[in-house]
């Protein structure tokens, strides 16, 4: 903040006296409050971005990259269901790791038979999951799910006349909705977050229900303003620090599609 808008400001005299620098000052800080809270926000993604690209390991003591309450990867083909003694898939493998109408096919099935640690079947009941990829795979993916309409182009990556086939993804049980993660394959300070190329498969109801995406703050914000004693400006220093973490695994099916979940 300038020297002309801290002397206003201490004087406490009304708006209508407000000189023409000083509203040219507001709106200023009010730019840059903007940019602030997109910088946060694009934070925030990138971060909940390498929850489910370091899911594919446990490298990490806490957040992104760390070890389910059993000691595995968020991503695993055998996670333990609770006490029974069964254990369970919510990764894709193989030739399955690719993106399409089969694939997806699989993971919905893969997600419609889920357990919750008592051994119960969870993911049956959803009314809609959620494909979630990044720029590079929303073409590729509006072309599987045909865009929302209610008949599909193409089956098994096989073109036909759209007057013959009903999407399965429209219908009750295996409905899709489309989520494109901006920051899936895109650079960031720690490197680029995945390839892009990556795909993730979510039962969007029971997420939330169980809260499994959860925003931990660490500490809360803190905000000091001091003077600068060389140009009489103020400065407003913001503090703040958080992390996300996924819990639940039964509730989303993850493919690196070969990718390793590296951030590179």
């Amino acid at each position: 903040m300038s020297r002309a808008a801290t002397e206003w400001l201490m004087k406490a005299t009304s708006a209508s006296t407000l000189p023409t620098e000083v509203k040219m000052e507001i709106q200023k800080i009010a730019n840059k409050m903007a940019r602030l809270s997109a910088r946060v926000k694009k934070a925030r993604n990138f971060l909940a971005t390498r929850v489910l690209i370091e899911g594919f390991n446990n490298a990490n003591a806490y957040g992104p990259g760390s070890s389910t309450p059993y000691g595995n990867p968020l991503f695993f083909n055998a996670h333990p269901v609770g006490e029974t003694g069964e254990v369970q898939s919510n990764i894709m493998e193989g030739t399955d790791r690719v993106l399409n109408q089969v694939n997806l096919e699989k993971a919905i099935e893969k997600a419609r038979g889920m357990k919750d640690g008592n051994g119960t079947i969870v993911g049956f009941a959803a009314s809609a999951y959620t494909l979630i990829v990044g720029p590079e795979g929303e073409a590729n993916a509006r072309k599987i799910l045909n865009d929302g309409k209610e008949v599909a182009s193409q089956v098994a990556d096989v073109a036909i006349s759209n007057d013959i086939t009903v999407s399965i993804f429209q219908m009750n049980g295996f409905k899709v909705n489309l989520m494109v993660l901006p920051t899936l394959g895109q650079p960031s300070v720690k490197g680029k977050v995945g390839s892009g190329n990556e795909w993730f498969l979510l039962n969007t109801e029971l997420s939330r229900e169980l809260e499994a995406f959860r925003f931990i703050p660490l500490y809360e914000a803190k905000i000091d303003s001091y003077e600068d004693k060389k140009n009489k400006a103020t400065v407003i220093d913001i503090d703040t620090e958080f992390t996300m973490d996924f819990y639940n695994p039964e509730v989303i099916i993850g493919s690196d599609n070969g990718a390793n979940g590296a951030i590179v």
